[in-house]
């Protein structure tokens, strides 16, 4: 998207040297990015986050990429419904909602009850919630032109998720990808 000239503006709470790598990375294909520091779990945070991002936008956005985790309905559901009661209103149409969500989150139905994730149960329940709880959104963003997508990328191996299922299980990274 940087090598097409998107602005990519994101936030994050306290991994610097990836929001630096994110910079770099964009601005090396071309692009321009801001990288806003906050914490975006508190009605507070994604306030000063909207305020900022839509400064910095003009108030129109192409993408909007959610990627909330964590164990609660507080820092899935509440986080990106606020994001995107907020931003939607500036989706141009034609733009695209993007929902991050993990493998095991993903299919989280289908491993109810079969397989244990240990410590990320939670976050996974929490985050397979949060998708059902935006798909029902959905009717609302095609009447704005706005489509929805759901990515699960490839494990992220320096976040707390991975560090706790490596903890109780060496091949957890390769069972995932």
């Amino acid at each position: 998207l940087a090598a097409e000239g998107v602005t990519v503006i994101f936030s994050y709470h306290n991994k610097q040297k990836r929001a630096n790598y994110v910079l770099t990375s964009v601005e090396q294909a071309g692009g321009t990015a801001y990288a806003i520091q906050g914490d975006t779990s508190t009605p507070e945070g994604r306030e000063a986050f909207f305020a900022s991002a839509s400064e910095l936008s003009g108030g129109k956005l192409d993408f909007l990429v959610l990627s909330a985790s964590g164990e609660s309905p507080a820092l899935n559901q509440d986080s990106s419904n606020d994001l995107l009661d907020k931003f939607l209103p500036q989706m141009t149409e034609g733009g695209t909602v993007v929902q991050l969500q993990s493998v095991p989150s993903h299919v989280m139905e289908q491993l109810k009850g079969s397989h244990s994730l240990g410590k990320y149960d939670n976050v996974a329940i929490n985050k397979n919630a949060n998708l059902h709880l935006l798909r029902t959104r959905i009717p609302e963003m095609e009447e704005r032109g706005v489509r929805f997508l759901v990515i699960c990328p490839p494990i992220v191996s320096d976040t707390n998720n991975v560090r706790f299922a490596n903890s109780r299980d060496a091949t957890a990274e390769a069972q995932h990808n």
